[in-house]
């Protein structure tokens, strides 16, 4: 199974998201949640994720930073940006730093993901 870091400054997002697929049925299992991209980062580091979902606008460290310095130590890892943020220059710098996909919350189906 692949494992899956959930990261998101609010706990209804980061509970939502972790219940709104069958993951394992999928072939992921929800392996960690973080509400920061610093404690995203420690988690990376001791679980190393596959994949990771994660907000822009967070306190400590946001979602860019995150993806910036883990693409740097573990360039394998997915990054997969959920957020309110309909902003083009977000949606570039994510993909310009490596992440997969940008996907509004407001509008994302289970499907989406």
């Amino acid at each position: 199974m692949l494992k899956v870091l959930i990261v998101d400054d609010e706990l209804i997002v980061r509970v939502g998201l972790n219940a709104c697929l069958e993951w394992e049925k999928l072939g992921y299992e929800v392996s960690s949640m973080a509400e920061d991209g610093k404690t995203a980062l420690e988690m990376i580091e001791n679980d190393c994720p596959d994949v990771v979902f994660t907000d822009i606008k967070m306190p400590v460290m946001d979602g860019l930073e995150l993806i910036r310095t883990a693409k740097k130590i573990y360039p394998k890892i997915k990054f997969v940006v959920l957020s309110c943020l309909n902003e083009i220059d977000y949606v570039k710098q994510a993909i310009k730093l490596g992440a997969e996909d940008y996907i509004l919350k407001l509008t994302f189906k289970a499907d989406d993901l």
